[in-house]
């Protein structure tokens, strides 16, 4: 007897026997995915899963890796930063020295103005690096440091953005950057009363603001006629407006089954009415002063106007052990140094652009240059073959660990997250379910808990020491109330069971996410204010909330960096989903500029609309 198998790997196999006789059968795949070598198996082939047919990969014809001679001197400094930035994925200056065989000194004075030495940190970056960002805060910091760093201060006083003019900007009420004793200021403005009347507190943290006002504030023509109704008082409206409420007027009603509430439509259309004078006078009255235009112009360029959008160009990457039969686009490899030399990146890329390949090759590139160690992808169920066995047709050699949802089941997850701890892995490919089967440790979520609750204490004793207004009586409420549903949270996951599942991701090693497909958790819990509002879910996915733990602990320990992004579809049905991303990729950046609350971040980009809708009735 003799046997000969034909046809794909990742399909039926045809077995032919001695007689002649041909038998259709599945592989055994669940036993074979146990081998961490059965996608480079897979990948000995082009399948194609639409027309089912396949042909054999170039690595059956020739070598499709080769040598990649090492390089050991270069004919220039600008020839050694190239090399320095493919390899290690800075600016060596040691390594370029040793690869030139000249001092530090002579590098840098050769590299000229390709470099600058970042007076915070120290440490040289390239041009395209240093003179973007936040060029405000940077140039700040040189012009701080002495005539050391004249030639920094130069360089970022000519890529300073230009400032916004005032008719550009959108001051709506409620926003975080305007401060508190303009807003009172309006407000004294607006019901006709000294300022002493009037008191504004702000609770950034929570994007909170609370109105205490005098009871003939309360009692003046403007706050019950002029910009409020009998039922709803102008100044209600005004700290309404504030935290981005809009108000509805009930009536309460006697039936057969009791007391009941519905809503007033008059009442509630005079007093959102009455709301929308009082937004388009601030409108009107904020840019009316020239001293206070000129401190509001400021306060909001030198926030949200500091950015210089930086170019990234990877053409000077080389790529050792890629599949020479396949060549990069310029775009991917321009995402690959962004992801290699910027931090968190999103590849909003459009369907067909290549991220699978992009996020292969992101991770070999900072595996081989230190910039990682251990990095995990994280892919849709339905696409861990492909997934894996394209990876394995670029980087032949990469040493892959797969897991499926088998491995993830209750009797196998110790020995699968072990392999991940004690592995030296060139990538660890998991779906979507299975990823989220890795759970953060107790203790981890704990602490992450407790700081939450410490900070919030910390904000109470700042708020014991003010004032005794009705005001700050409503922060030092909204401060405990948000305390209080930590607590709980806290006391809920210590009473759980504590389950023997293998080891928990904190453990793991793990220091990069590559999130394929990424839209499918951005249903994170956004808390906020606001009711009745279209497009805000308050209550969000656990997969969602999973990967956002996961996300802070990497943050934690490389901040701005752990993170890759891929999706075609960043932003499908809300602009939630843009503030969902920056929370996952850019939460400092978020902190800085006092929007980390979802509130603060609506009140400084978006507005909310009142439009009336027609109900099934009719009405």
């Amino acid at each position: 007897r003799f046997t000969a198998t034909y046809g794909p790997i990742n399909k039926t196999s045809i077995t032919e026997t001695a007689n002649g006789t041909a038998i259709r059968r599945m592989p055994n795949l669940v036993k074979c995915r146990e081998d961490p070598d059965s996608m480079l198996v897979m990948s000995l082939e082009n399948y194609d899963e639409v027309t089912g047919t396949a042909t054999k990969a170039a690595i059956m014809q020739k070598d499709v890796v080769g040598r990649t001679p090492p390089i050991t001197a270069v004919k220039s400094a600008e020839e050694g930063l190239l090399v320095s930035l493919d390899h290690r994925g800075a600016v060596d200056l040691p390594y370029i020295a040793s690869l030139y065989g000249v001092s530090e000194e002579q590098v840098v004075e050769e590299l000229g103005d390709l470099i600058y030495r970042n007076p915070e940190t120290f440490g040289f970056e390239t041009a395209d690096a240093y003179l973007s960002g936040d060029v405000r805060a940077k140039l700040a910091a040189a012009e701080g440091m002495g005539a050391e760093y004249a030639r920094n201060a130069v360089a970022l006083r000519a890529v300073q953005p230009e400032d916004v003019l005032p008719g550009d900007i959108d001051a709506n009420l409620g926003a975080p950057w305007i401060p508190e004793p303009h807003v009172e200021a309006f407000a004294a403005d607006l019901f006709g009363v000294p300022s002493s009347a009037i008191r504004i507190g702000h609770l950034k943290k929570d994007a909170v603001w609370s109105l205490d006002v005098d009871y003939q504030v309360e009692r003046s023509v403007a706050a019950t006629s002029d910009f409020g109704t009998a039922r709803a008082n102008g100044t209600q409206l005004l700290e309404m407006a504030l935290n981005l409420k809009t108000p509805l007027i009930y009536d309460t009603i006697s039936t057969p089954e009791g007391e009941t509430r519905v809503v007033n439509q008059e009442e509630t259309l005079a007093a959102r009415e009455k709301q929308k004078q009082i937004k388009e006078r601030f409108r009107s009255w904020v840019f009316t002063d020239p001293e206070r235009t000129e401190q509001l112009v400021r306060i909001y360029n030198d926030i949200y106007n500091n950015l210089r959008p930086r170019l990234f160009d990877g053409s000077h990457l080389d790529f050792p052990g890629m599949n020479q039969t396949i060549t990069l686009n310029p775009h991917q490899k321009d995402a690959v140094w962004r992801g290699m030399s910027a931090g968190n990146t999103l590849l909003a890329h459009a369907v067909g652009a290549g991220k699978t390949y992009t996020m292969a090759t992101a991770g070999m590139k900072m595996k081989s240059a230190g910039l990682l160690k251990k990095p995990m992808f994280v892919v849709p169920n339905h696409m861990l073959e492909q997934f894996s066995r394209e990876f394995m047709q670029l980087y032949p050699n990469a040493r892959l660990l797969v897991a499926s949802k088998e491995d993830l089941t209750r009797e196998r997850r110790k020995i699968l997250t072990a392999k991940i701890a004690s592995g030296e892995w060139d990538g660890i490919i998991v779906t979507h379910s299975s990823f989220e089967r890795i759970g953060m440790s107790r203790d981890y979520q704990a602490r992450f808990l407790r700081e939450q609750i410490s900070e919030y204490d910390q904000l109470l004793c700042d708020s014991a020491r003010g004032d005794a207004s009705r005001g700050n009586r409503n922060l030092i409420k909204a401060i405990e109330k948000q305390k209080a549903r930590r607590e709980a949270r806290l006391k809920e996951l210590l009473a759980e069971d504590k389950k023997d599942d293998g080891l928990v991701f904190d453990e793991l090693g793990v220091d990069y996410l590559f999130v394929d497909e990424a839209h499918n958790f951005k249903n994170l819990e956004t808390p906020t204010k606001m009711e009745r509002v279209a497009g805000i879910h308050t209550t969000g996915s656990e997969r969602a909330f999973d990967l956002f733990m996961k996300a802070r602990f990497l943050h934690e320990n490389h901040p701005g960096h752990g993170l890759m992004f891929a999706t075609g579809t960043p932003i499908s049905n809300t602009m939630v989903e843009l503030y969902t991303m920056q929370r996952f990729l850019d939460p400092d950046g978020l902190t800085r500029r006092g929007i980390e609350h979802f509130d603060a971040w609506a009140a400084t980009f978006g507005e909310v609309v009142d439009t009336m809708e027609i109900s099934p009735d009719g009405a």
